[in-house]
């Protein structure tokens, strides 16, 4: 593969998806959560911490959307949601069709995401009794 990876590479993909997002995206995305379930049973087991991390983003974008949980910024509303499009998107920086290799961007984006909204990722973990052993 030619195609060098790299977290700059990322950054960049990342900052230019989240500025497209709007209030209709976030909607749409959280309309798909079958395909988002769908597309986790196929992830293989060891990205077990990164599906848990999936999981509370889409719990947490869902909770903005109807309205049960609005204390954290739109631009963490944003990244939520344009790393959730990414993980949905087979045809991404690596695609997913590649074994194994094709997972390694999605888990890119969400650690990067992860890491730059992780404080309001923990403030909603703790004040709706959320799993915590992914911050540890």
């Amino acid at each position: 593969m030619d195609k060098k990876l790299d977290d700059e590479k990322i950054k960049r993909v990342i900052d230019d998806g989240a500025k497209d997002i709007n209030e209709e995206k976030v909607g749409e995305t959280v309309a798909r959560e079958a395909e988002l379930n769908a597309k986790i049973a196929l992830v293989p087991g060891w990205f077990d911490k990164q599906v848990k991390k999936i999981k509370l983003l889409f719990e947490l974008l869902k909770d903005w959307w109807d309205g049960k949980y609005r204390e954290i910024p739109w631009a963490s509303i944003a990244l939520i949601t344009f790393a959730i499009i990414y993980f949905l998107n087979p045809a991404d920086l690596i695609p997913d069709v590649i074994p194994v290799i094709g997972y390694i961007d999605d888990a890119t984006v969400l650690a990067l995401v992860w890491q730059a909204i992780e404080h309001d990722l923990k403030t909603y973990a703790e004040k709706t009794g959320k799993d915590m052993t992914m911050f540890s």
